[in-house]
């Protein structure tokens, strides 16, 4: 038996809304979510063992009594609030990619699709969004730390439809492509020196404290942005995270919170749908 990787970092992920693009509310009356938005939580290693007591400690202030686990849509607002305030004192950093699918609607890409076997290339894109920001995070720490780069392992929570083995061979899919210089969207590439595809795993949120924080951070960015499934926006949860959103050369806009269509390039938000995304930096 091989002798486990040795890594320092890990990165849960959670997701709310939902990938679906072929019919897509509100301009279908039956269809996917408006918006998908993808949350993580990055922690150093040595610090994951205190997540646990962590949330627990959370429950307990919440006095949530009738759940195990800290389930963010499960919450009454003025729990959510409370919740986003405790975790904006977690070792943590926070990242949450929201995308808003009106633009994306019946979109098809060939490309991706034929490399995924035409299945779920739009969630293994936004995951990528999300990856390139966070081993970009982990690269910069680990070398200011460390002094060299040090490998994160990434955690997703465990949902029907979705196949991790997938995502997986998407990176390396990206990985051999980056490395031959034939990747489309070079802007950014995920930071292959910290990543190993043996340290991708899927848990269930029932059973890991540091998903069921993931799952508040997408969940609180969900909330910020949709009014459909919520009935209205509430933008105090994700506002609340701000001390903990990653930061790339002190701004947080476009690292921390990301949100696709760039805006520079497609303006379909309402006025008031941008508020949030205001709130991080983002001009319009």
């Amino acid at each position: 038996m091989a002798p486990p990787i040795t890594y320092h970092y890990v990165a849960y992920i959670d997701e709310a809304g939902d990938p679906g693009i072929k019919r897509v509310r509100p301009i279908d009356s039956v269809g996917g979510t408006e918006w998908m938005t993808i949350g993580c939580a990055l922690v150093q290693a040595s610090n994951d063992h205190v997540l646990p007591e962590r949330v627990g400690n959370i429950l307990a202030d919440l006095g949530v009594r009738n759940r195990p686990d800290l389930h963010f849509r499960f919450l009454s607002p003025t729990r959510q609030k409370r919740a986003c305030e405790l975790l904006a004192n977690m070792p943590a950093r926070y990242f949450a990619v929201c995308s808003n699918k009106r633009n994306m609607r019946q979109y098809e890409n060939p490309r991706a699709a034929a490399k995924m076997h035409g299945q779920q290339w739009f969630y293994n894109w936004l995951v990528r969004v999300l990856v390139e920001r966070v081993t970009a995070s982990v690269l910069q720490h680990s070398i200011k730390v460390h002094g060299a780069p040090k490998l994160v392992k990434f955690v997703f929570s465990r949902r029907g439809g979705h196949s991790y083995s997938q995502t997986k061979a998407y990176h390396e899919i990206l990985k051999r492509q980056s490395q031959a210089r034939s990747a489309v969207l070079q802007l950014r590439l995920p930071k292959w020196e910290v990543m190993s595809r043996d340290l991708v795993e899927s848990a269930a949120h029932s059973d890991s404290a540091g998903l069921q924080i993931a799952d508040c951070v997408a969940s609180a960015f969900y909330t910020a942005c949709d009014d459909l499934d919520t009935g209205s926006r509430f933008l105090e949860p994700a506002q609340l995270l701000k001390p903990k959103m990653a930061e790339e050369n002190s701004r947080i806009a476009d690292f921390g919170v990301v949100l696709q269509p760039n805006p520079r390039f497609e303006d379909t938000l309402r006025d008031d749908q941008k508020e949030i995304f205001k709130f991080y930096g983002y001009s319009f």
